[in-house]
């Protein structure tokens, strides 16, 4: 369980990269799977904060359905992709009686309001910077076989304002909700949690330590 709270750290860490809308789509769904995945383990010993973990898990569903008709090239975050797959393999390979400490709940409900946050900016940051497009349908024009109008065609087009967008109002209501005090929990591996929650990913193309 540590690694799953180091790897969503680490995908923390390279959010303060901008993301492609590609790379956003998969930053998005591991929240999602990571929110849902959390869930019974939270149940055994919160399950005030199993369920708003499962309502997390719902609204970055809504955010994924919406992202599908979001493009843009703009950005890169194939870093933070790679973190967020790290967090949900290192979830799913977990025993189903694995044990969380409530302390590591705090530390999990830390991450998720401040990835929470990172998520809404990108979003919000997205359309100032005009690095985002959306999918629309228009019909087609043509002349010369009777018919005035055939069916509609795709395109996708500037977004020019984030009231366009009903992924910026969903974020914007559901992931940043009014502050709720942390998990108590004076549990035993403190030190562990604290080494998880500053470790720092290492640097592209260097030895990663902790591996040898």
């Amino acid at each position: 369980m540590l690694g799953v709270l180091q790897a969503e750290h680490n995908l923390l860490v390279r959010l303060e990269t901008f993301p492609d809308a590609m790379n956003l789509r998969l930053v998005v769904d591991s929240q999602r799977l990571l929110s849902a995945g959390l869930v019974p383990y939270a149940e055994r010993i919160d399950p005030h904060l199993a369920r708003q973990w499962s309502a997390r898990a719902d609204t970055y569903s809504r955010i994924q359905r919406e992202l599908r008709n979001i493009g843009g090239r703009l950005g890169n975050g194939t870093a933070a992709g790679g973190e967020a797959a790290n967090a949900v393999s290192r979830l799913k390979a977990l025993a189903p009686d694995t044990v969380i400490e409530p302390r590591m709940l705090g530390g999990f409900q830390t991450l998720f309001r401040r990835v929470d946050a990172r998520i809404t900016d990108i979003l919000e940051s997205g359309v100032e910077r005009g690095a985002f497009v959306k999918r629309v349908t228009v019909p087609r024009l043509v002349s010369g076989d009777g018919r005035l109008v055939h069916p509609v065609r795709e395109r996708f087009v500037p977004v020019a304002s984030a009231a366009d967008l009903d992924v910026i109002r969903i974020a914007r209501e559901h992931l940043r909700p009014a502050k709720e005090p942390l998990v108590p929990s004076p549990g035993a591996s403190r030190s562990d949690l604290h080494a998880a929650l500053i470790h720092r990913p290492p640097k592209r193309n260097a030895p990663d330590v902790s591996r040898m």
